[in-house]
């Protein structure tokens, strides 16, 4: 019998360093798998490296269920490939960059889902959201003004308020420690 792996959504607000927690975990956990997201932003808008598909793209891969999930945020639409459901069952562990706000119908849909949210103070968060020269100053206070959805119990929680380095230790911990703690429960 073959033991299934773990799926991990890494989540929290904007401007907490996802995209650079994730990016510096996947060059010291080589055997995970980082999903690339499917987002309708151009390709050279900055941040993660993902798909850019207009609008009408991302509702074809949709109606032709290419998406594990998807969601909408911030007047665009994002998606995690179905590749991520046959890499789990077939005992990897996949990480993908969540939406706080998608959370709940996506481990509905997948109870085992496992979560890290990522914090950081507010004023980190602002000096971030600036730097990444994406949105309008008007848009940041938009961002940084968005209710919070409310974090699981059973979140482990990644204090982005330090330095990258640090921070990327404790993303990298926690990924393995829900791996292993997948594989001693499985």
């Amino acid at each position: 019998m073959k033991e299934t792996g773990v799926l991990i959504a890494v989540v929290g607000p904007s401007g907490v360093g996802k995209d650079s927690l994730l990016s510096g975990a996947r060059e010291r956990l080589p055997h995970v798998h980082f999903m690339r997201r499917t987002i309708t932003r151009p390709a050279d808008a900055g941040g993660e490296h993902h798909l850019a598909v207009t609008s009408d793209e991302f509702r074809g891969l949709q109606e032709r269920r290419k998406f594990l999930f998807h969601w909408e945020a911030h007047d665009l639409s994002y998606g995690i490939p179905i590749d991520a459901e046959n890499l789990v069952l077939n005992g990897h562990t996949v990480v993908f960059n969540g939406s706080r706000h998608a959370l709940a119908q996506q481990r509905d849909e997948w109870p085992d889902l496992r979560v890290i949210w990522v914090t950081a103070d507010l004023d980190i968060r602002a000096a971030r959201l600036a730097r990444r020269g994406r949105e309008t100053v008007a848009d940041i206070r938009n961002r940084l003004a968005t209710a919070g959805a409310e974090m699981p119990d059973d979140a482990i929680v990644v204090e982005n308020d330090g330095s990258l380095e640090a921070g990327v230790q404790q993303m990298q911990v926690a990924i393995s420690n829900l791996a292993c703690r997948h594989q001693v429960a499985a």
